[in-house]
C-alpha cells in the first residue's frame, strides 16, 4: 500500500502496528471524523490463486463480513468504520479503542483471587452471550484482542476472525491461526484454541471462544505464562490442568470445576453456550451442582488410563465425591459395606473387610507417594518460568533438568527445555530434547514441526523438509508446515515446490 495516499480517499496512514504473513495492521486517521479520530486498519492479502479460487474465497469472506455487519451496536464490541476491497486485498477498518490489552495485564504474572477471576469471566461471557444470541462466534479470541477501555474500564472485543471463515487453517488443529508461523514469538493465538483430534466429532461452534476465556482465567488465577501452562495438544492436557488448579489455593472447588469444563478436551462435555457458564457462575460461591460436575467426569478411556497409571489421576475430587447428599454417592460408597454386614459371623465380615481394605490402602499409598513428586515438578516448572522472565536462562534450564531427571519422558518439559536451549544458543542440545520428545510421541505433527524449525536454524534444509513433510503426513491441514517447507524449498532453489506449498496455504 502506498502510504502517502489516502485509503479510500478517507484514511490517512500514521504507522504500521504489525506485519505478519497475509495480515498487516496499521494505525490511521479518519479524515471524515471531525475530531480526526484514530482507527485500526487490517489488511488481509489473499494468497495467489486461480481466478475461480479467489472468487470462492472472496464470496466466503463477504458472507462472514455481512454477518458482522448485521451485529447490533454494542459497547463491548469494536465499531466497524468501513470495508474496502482493492484487488485481492481486503481492508477492514475499525475504530481505535483507547486502553490496554488484557495480554498486558497477564504479563505481570500476578495471581488474582477468585473474585477477580469470576468478574473477568462474567464480564467477558456477558459480551459473548450477546454475540451468540446473534449467531456469531468471535473465532480469534486471545488476550491481545480483549481491550480494557480507558477510562471506562469495561472490556471491548476486537479483531474478529476472518480467515477462519474462508476455510484456511483451522484454528487449534495445529496451534496456529491467521497464517502466523509459530516460529514467531508474536504468534500466540493457537495456545487459546482447542485441538480437534476427532474431525468426525468436532466441538460446537461456540466452544473455541469458551476455551480461550477458560485458559485466560487459568492464567489470571495462577499468574503463569503460556510456557508454564499445559498445552492443548498434550495427551494429558486435562490432567495437567487439574493439577494446576489443585495447586491454586485462590479458587474454590466450584470455579475450578467450571474452568475444567470450559476447556474440556473432549467434545460432548463442554458448555454449549455462554449463558450456561453464566448460570453456573451465578450460583453461590463454592457450590458444585451435580448435573454440571457430572459432565466433568473422566471419559471411559481416561478412567482406564487412570487405573493403569496412577500418575495420571486427577487431583480435583470428582463431583460425586464432593456431594455426600446425592443418591449415587450413597450407593457407590455404602453398598460394599452393607454387603459385608450381611456376611454370616462378625469375624468373617472383618476378615473380608480387611482383605478388601488392603488393595485400597496400597492404591492410596501408591498415589500418595507420587503426589509430592508431581507437586515438586510443578514448582520446578514455575521456578523455570520465573527464572526465564528474570532473564536467567541458565537457572530456568537447571530447574527443568531436575524435572527431567525424575521424569525423563515428560514431553512438555522436554519441549520447554529445548526452547530455552535454543534461546541460549545450544542448538545441538535443543535438538536432542526434541528427538527424545518424538520418541515419546512419535505421532505428534507439532513436534515434527518444531524440530523442522530447529533444523532450519541449524542450516539443514533437507532435514527440515523431511520433518515438515512428516508433520503434513500426520496432519494434512497443518498450514504452517506448508509455509515453512515452502521457505526451505525456496532456500534450496526448488521454486516450483515452494510455490506449490505457498499455494496450498
Amino acid at each position: 500500500m502506498v502510504v502517502k495516499r489516502l485509503l479510500d480517499g478517507r484514511f490517512q496512514f500514521i504507522r504500521a502496528v504489525s506485519t505478519k504473513r497475509y495480515i498487516k495492521t496499521y494505525l490511521m486517521l479518519d479524515q471524515n471524523d471531525p475530531a480526526k479520530g484514530k482507527c485500526i486498519v487490517k489488511r488481509l492479502q489473499l494468497p495467489d490463486q486461480t481466478p475461480a479460487t479467489l472468487k470462492v474465497l472472496r464470496s466466503l469472506l463477504d458472507k462472514r463480513l455481512q454477518a458482522l455487519d448485521n451485529l447490533k451496536e454494542d459497547d463491548g464490541l469494536e465499531r466497524k468504520l468501513a470495508l474496502v476491497w482493492e484487488g485481492k486485498d481486503l481492508y477492514w477498518i475499525r475504530s481505535y479503542v483507547p486502553g490496554q490489552s488484557f495480554g498486558q495485564e497477564l504479563a505481570n504474572g500476578q495471581t488474582e483471587p477468585e473474585a477477580v477471576v469470576r468478574k473477568f469471566l462474567i464480564d467477558t461471557l456477558t459480551i459473548l452471550d450477546r454475540l451468540q444470541n446473534q449467531g456469531i462466534v468471535h473465532q480469534n479470541l486471545h488476550p491481545n484482542n480483549l481491550i480494557r477501555h480507558h477510562p471506562g474500564g469495561q472490556f471491548v472485543l476486537v479483531d474478529f476472525g476472518l480467515i477462519q471463515a474462508v476455510s484456511l487453517p483451522r484454528p487449534g488443529a495445529n496451534g496456529l491461526s491467521n497464517g502466523h508461523s509459530q516460529r514467531s514469538d508474536s504468534s500466540k493465538m493457537g495456545f487459546y484454541q482447542p485441538v480437534v483430534n476427532d474431525t468426525a466429532n468436532p466441538f460446537p461452534p461456540f466452544h473455541s471462544d469458551h476455551f480461550a476465556l477458560g485458559i485466560m482465567a487459568l492464567q489470571l488465577a495462577t499468574g503463569l505464562s503460556q510456557e508454564a501452562l499445559p498445552q492443548a495438544h498434550q495427551a494429558d492436557f486435562s490432567d495437567q490442568v487439574r493439577l494446576q488448579l489443585d495447586e491454586c489455593s485462590a479458587l474454590g472447588a466450584g470455579l475450578k470445576a467450571t474452568l475444567v469444563k470450559m476447556i474440556a478436551p473432549t467434545p460432548g462435555r463442554e458448555f454449549p453456550r455462554a449463558r450456561d457458564i453464566l448460570a453456573v457462575l451465578s450460583l453461590p460461591q463454592g457450590s458444585v451442582p451435580g448435573a454440571f460436575d457430572l459432565a466433568a467426569q473422566p471419559s471411559i478411556s481416561e478412567q482406564k488410563t487412570a487405573v493403569g497409571d496412577l500418575s495420571a489421576a486427577p487431583l480435583i475430587p470428582d463431583a460425586l465425591d464432593q456431594d455426600s447428599n446425592t443418591s449415587t454417592n450413597k450407593f457407590t460408597w455404602s453398598t460394599p459395606w452393607l454387603f459385608l454386614r450381611r456376611l454370616p459371623g462378625r469375624s468373617v465380615g472383618l476378615l473380608a473387610a480387611g482383605l478388601l481394605t488392603i488393595p485400597l490402602v496400597l492404591v492410596a499409598l501408591g498415589l500418595g507417594l507420587q503426589l509430592p513428586q508431581r507437586w515438586g515438578a510443578m514448582r520446578l516448572s514455575q521456578g523455570a518460568h520465573q527464572a526465564e522472565e528474570n532473564g536467567d536462562i541458565k537457572a530456568a534450564i537447571a530447574n527443568l533438568d531436575k524435572i527431567i531427571q525424575q521424569q525423563p519422558n515428560h514431553t512438555s518439559t522436554l519441549v520447554y527445555r529445548s526452547h530455552l536451549l535454543q534461546k541460549s544458543g545450544q542448538l545441538e542440545k535443543a535438538l536432542i530434547d526434541l528427538n527424545q520428545a518424538l520418541q515419546v510421541e512419535p505421532n505428534s505433527p507439532k513436534l515434527y514441526f518444531l524440530r523442522g524449525n530447529l533444523q532450519l536454524d541449524l542450516g539443514d534444509q533437507q532435514g527440515a523438509i523431511g520433518d515438515y513433510s512428516k508433520a503434513l503426513e500426520l496432519d494434512p491441514n497443518y498450514s504452517d508446515a506448508y509455509l515453512n517447507r515452502g521457505n526451505a524449498r525456496a532456500d534450496l532453489g526448488d521454486e516450483s515446490g515452494a510455490v506449490e506449498d505457498y499455494t496450498t496455504v
